[in-house]
């Protein structure tokens, strides 16, 4: 064989082999290539999905940013009413203070008219008292034109005024005796009681419901007029469960008196329980407590209540 047949045999050989390794080549490359292709497929499709995902919660995201800013918006609007609300309670606050400080001031003043009207009603009050009458009724133990004893209801009214004394009597004669001890009883009163007679009006009245006159003569009567003056300037209660005989004296003694023992005979047939005579004329009278007294003190604490 010729050496040009051998180096065409040759050629084509090697042109062949070129081939087939070229085919070869290209081959693995397009496998490698559907291969990355695949794989870059698969990672488009991984990535779409999470992409969709992603759409999904930026969608979801962006439904709950929405509602968020919805409530926000919304709490930004109760905030503002609510800030309002608080400008009208504090505005409301502040009227109710200078409501209140008003009437708290008004309310002074009229406290203070108040006190003046409580004075003026006390000072009005304190007049109407002194110049309403005080009235006790008490009894004076007296004797008859025949010698017996017998009990004379007695009022003495004491009053605001100048100092007067007025005596008024009923089927009753009183000497100059007796009338002199009603001024000295008044005094002596006043000074027990320290309540100053100027400033009083006393009104002695002596009624007797009999047919007959009854003469009072001396002072027999002047402590039962004393202890009932007493009692009219104090205003306080006189026990008529206890009668006396005794003249009072200007230092508040008692002074002795006749007839005491037809006095208490007298004193018991009314109903009274003690019979107070002075001091040395005890006399003895069953039904009837005989009692001695010598000041107008032992006399207050029996008959005074």
């Amino acid at each position: 064989m010729s050496t040009s047949i051998k180096i065409a045999l040759f050629i084509l050989v090697a042109t062949s082999v070129i081939s087939l390794i070229f085919v070869y080549v290209y081959y693995n490359e397009n496998q490698r290539q559907d291969e990355l292709i695949k794989l870059q497929s698969l990672e488009i499709e991984n990535k779409t999905e999470m992409m969709e995902k992603l759409q999904v919660r930026v969608i979801n995201l962006t439904s709950t940013t929405e509602k968020l800013q919805t409530d926000v918006t919304n709490l930004q609007t109760t905030a503002e009413n609510q800030k309002n609300e608080i400008q009208s309670n504090l505005r409301t606050i502040n009227e109710l203070t200078r409501d209140i400080g008003n009437l708290i001031f008004d309310i002074q003043k009229k406290t203070v008219s108040i006190d003046d009207l409580n004075v003026k009603l006390t000072d009005t009050q304190q007049k109407l008292q002194e110049s309403k009458p005080t009235i006790k009724n008490y009894y004076v133990v007296g004797v008859t034109p025949t010698g017996e004893g017998v009990v004379i209801p007695l009022e003495i009214k004491a009053v605001k005024g100048s100092g007067s004394i007025l005596v008024n009597v009923k089927n009753v004669d009183l000497g100059q005796q007796a009338q002199d001890s009603i001024r000295t009883a008044a005094i002596v009163a006043g000074s027990f009681s320290g309540i100053s007679i100027v400033s009083k009006d006393i009104a002695v009245t002596f009624v007797h419901e009999g047919a007959e006159v009854v003469t009072i003569d001396g002072g027999s009567g002047g402590a039962a007029l004393t202890v009932g003056m007493i009692a009219a300037l104090e205003n306080i209660t006189l026990n008529t469960k206890v009668l006396i005989t005794g003249t009072i004296e200007s230092n508040q003694t008692i002074g002795k008196v006749g007839s005491v023992t037809n006095k208490a005979i007298a004193a018991k047939g009314f109903g009274a329980a003690t019979f107070l005579v002075p001091k040395g004329q005890l006399v003895n009278v069953t039904g009837v407590e005989i009692v001695e007294v010598a000041t107008l003190s032992e006399v207050a604490t029996r008959v005074l209540t």
